[in-house]
């Protein structure tokens, strides 16, 4: 799956049909991955994103994150809001999802980092400043 995600994001493949079928492999090759890597999800949402799919991005993210935590959710539509032009609908949702990952694990620096992402994309930039500020006052192990 990771190989087809590679070869379809070359220059000039994505747009051919080769490209589509690429993806197509990859994206039935993650969902034989997703129930048992989470990871999986997030490749597969941000590749069908790459592919301008972000409505099929967010279905497959709704299908198989329901058992996933939300920091796993946010990060997978992260994925998608980065690559493709998303709906004000889409763009919340990741941030409903963010909040909870925040509210969950305050001291996750990855659920952190999501945040100022989250913000710096929606060119909040005060709130992606925040966020990076409030990496600094996490507790280290």
């Amino acid at each position: 799956a990771e190989l087809l995600d590679e070869l379809v994001r070359l220059p000039n493949v994505r747009t051919t049909d080769a490209g589509k079928r690429m993806v197509r492999a990859a994206v039935e090759r993650y969902e034989g991955l997703a129930a048992v890597r989470p990871e999986a999800m997030l490749a597969a949402a941000g590749l069908l994103a790459f592919d301008r799919r972000p409505a099929d991005a967010f279905a497959w993210i709704d299908r198989f994150g329901r058992n996933q935590p939300n920091r796993t959710k946010a990060a997978a539509g992260l994925a998608v809001l980065r690559q493709s032009q998303a709906t004000d609908r889409q763009v919340a949702l990741v941030g409903s999802w963010l909040s909870a990952a925040v509210l969950e694990e305050p001291d996750s620096v990855a659920v952190r980092l999501n945040e100022g992402e989250y913000a710096a994309l929606r060119q909040d930039y005060a709130a992606a400043e925040r966020a990076k500020r409030a990496l600094s006052i996490l507790p280290t192990a």
